[in-house]
């Protein structure tokens, strides 16, 4: 009877003893998991690597310009010739600049013009996120002055003097070569290097003529331009053509005595015709311009014996470098660099990577 007991009693401590090392067991998978088998280990890194893969690219920054390597080839459509033409960049900067430029201009300036020039091309190409030109069939840009102005060597040997052909030819180039592969950058980024023949004295502000506000094509002054051929124009139109080009533009436009219905209203710091009324309606100064053909927005109004009289200073939108402007900087003594910080404010020059 006794050794009954005992063996009852050894029974349930081994019951104890064994729910207890149960007991431990749980806790310990509990606490440390699943202990991790050659299967889930791989799950296990699967999943991991899914993560990884799937994680914001926020921190992920834009390659900047002076870390991109560029292709030298660009594709240019001939308007008169009717065909695309593939040639080198730098061999299309020389055209740009001889087109673009007098070759009489100082060398600071013409070099300030075949970096500015780059700057325009490579910004206005797909594989920097410009645009093809709308009318080169295909080809990056075209030879009208809409893109930018370019002339083969043929064609410019033909329009210079001749007597000073080759000293012209050698000073476009050596302007090109001299600033081989240097463009302007704002923020690592190409900028849009806007340039004009004549400013009225100081250029203007981007946000007034191309409705974009940009912080370094701000309105800065250019003096000495005077002595350009164009610096000062003049246009007459009849009341009549008046009347008849307003309204092909708004055709509830109307005016009874155009010399007493014409204000301007308000200028830009550049000092352009930035509103003007005429009858009924209010137009922009860069409507004008561009509605009648004017050399600039920066205008004043007179009348005689039934003709309007546009006076105009300045040639061109007025963004940007003036070319006039630079040419009188250069003369001046100022290098190339100092005549596009002037006009780009806070940009800088760099100097691309070609494949």
């Amino acid at each position: 009877m006794k050794n009954r007991i005992i063996l009852v009693h050894f029974k349930n401590l081994l019951i104890v003893m064994g729910a207890f090392v149960a007991f431990l067991i749980l806790i310990t998978f509990l606490l440390l998991g699943k202990p991790k088998t050659q299967s889930n280990e791989k799950n296990d890194v699967k999943a991991e690597s899914k993560e990884h893969k799937e994680k914001p690219k926020e921190d992920s920054k834009k390659i900047g310009i002076s870390n991109q390597v560029f292709d030298t080839k660009i594709k240019l459509y001939l308007t008169k010739e009717d065909k695309i033409v593939e040639m080198n960049l730098e061999d299309y900067i020389v055209g740009v600049v001889s087109a673009e430029m007098p070759a009489s201009f100082s060398e600071s300036a013409l070099e300030a013009q075949a970096i500015a020039a780059r700057t325009y091309t490579l910004a206005h190409l797909e594989s920097t996120g410009g645009h093809k030109c709308a009318q080169g069939k295909g080809a990056d840009l075209c030879d009208e002055v809409h893109c930018q102005a370019y002339i083969n060597k043929e064609k410019r040997f033909k329009a210079w003097d001749q007597d000073k052909v080759d000293a012209y030819w050698k000073k476009v180039n050596d302007a090109v070569h001299n600033t081989e592969g240097k463009v302007l950058t704002y923020d690592d980024a190409l900028i849009k290097a806007f340039y004009f023949s004549t400013s009225s004295g100081k250029t203007e502000n981007c946000q007034e003529v191309f409705k974009e506000s940009l912080p370094y094509l701000k309105s800065v002054e250019s003096k000495g331009e005077e002595v350009a051929p164009k610096y000062e124009t003049e246009a007459s139109f009849t009341d009549i053509d008046m009347e008849n080009k307003l309204k092909s533009v708004n055709s509830e436009f109307y005016v009874s005595d155009i010399s007493k219905e014409m204000e301007i209203l308000s200028r830009t710091e550049g000092g352009s015709v930035k509103e003007i009324k005429i009858g009924n309606t209010t137009f922009a100064g860069t409507e004008i311009r561009k509605l009648f053909g004017l050399s600039s927005a920066n205008f004043n109004v007179d009348f005689t014996k039934g003709l309007v009289n546009f006076k105009c200073k300045g040639y061109g939108h007025g963004v940007g470098m003036s070319q006039w402007g630079a040419n009188i900087m250069g003369k001046e003594g100022k290098s190339s660099e100092e005549i596009l910080k002037h006009y780009y404010s806070g940009c800088q020059i760099t100097e691309l990577k070609y494949k």
